[in-house]
């Protein structure tokens, strides 16, 4: 449901996990990624558009505990990768995931199919 504090749920924790069986576009990898927060999430629908697997954080294939298990165990026994990870993410997100990109991105998809 809807939460008024998830920057400051996010801004105190050091890794955001979205284990997943399906997904959209998840606003929550987005607005962890956009704080800088390190990101393991499954490979599901759109989450590897937004997350650039190892550079911008880390995609688990969905259902596989044991890869989710080895991708949280990295990153918490490593600060300078979740660093590394959370301003790689946070610079993805502001570069290609921003609303006027978002927006632009679906003007120009329209444009494309009225041609």
């Amino acid at each position: 449901g809807f939460r008024s504090d998830v920057a400051d749920l996010l801004n105190a924790s050091d890794i955001y996990v979205l284990p997943s069986l399906s997904e959209g576009m998840p606003m929550g990898v987005l607005e962890a990624m956009v704080l800088g927060c390190s990101v393991v999430a499954s490979s599901v629908d759109g989450v590897p558009e937004i997350i650039q697997d190892g550079i911008t954080g880390h995609i688990v294939p969905p259902g596989d505990i044991a890869a989710l298990t080895q991708a949280l165990k990295e990153l918490s026994v490593d600060p300078k990768l979740r660093q590394r990870l959370g301003r790689a993410g946070k610079a993805r997100v502001e570069q290609s995931f921003t609303a006027e990109n978002m927006a632009c991105q679906v003007r120009e998809l329209y444009h494309r199919c009225l041609r």
